[in-house]
């Protein structure tokens, strides 16, 4: 299995949309995780339009209470500079990374996390300051 780490700046977080297109494209069996730093960035600047999960099933369990629920959460970038659209959607797999799990753009018809396989990890993680 191949690791590949990206590093996008928080004053730039739509970056990451690019960065999954140019992997999806080359590399369709790819799982990717993006900081939460990144993923709470992006929830303040791109169009949520809080999509069904379109039928997909995935849990999260509560530690605390031991209830188990849905959180898919679904964004929209509409990129009018270079005519094309984006959609993605995270589930919090983890504690410090957004894992993504459906995406699409003109590049990636349509890329869902566990159809995909895994023979390569994207991490997105935030640039550190120079």
């Amino acid at each position: 299995m191949k690791i590949k780490q990206a590093f996008v700046p928080l004053e730039k977080p739509t970056e990451i949309f690019t960065i999954i297109e140019d992997t999806l494209s080359k590399r369709p069996n790819t799982q990717i995780f993006i900081d939460e730093k990144l993923y709470d960035r992006i929830c303040g600047t791109v169009y949520s339009p809080n999509k069904s999960n379109r039928g997909q099933q995935h849990y999260y369990y509560n530690h605390y209470d031991g209830s188990c629920y849905d959180v898919v959460e679904w964004f929209e970038l509409d990129d009018r500079k270079n005519n094309a659209t984006y959609c993605v959607s995270f589930v919090p797999n983890t504690k410090e990374y957004m894992q993504v799990v459906n995406f699409s753009s003109p590049k990636v018809k349509e890329y869902t996390h566990y159809m995909a396989g895994f023979k390569q990890l994207l991490l997105i993680l935030v640039k550190p300051k120079e």
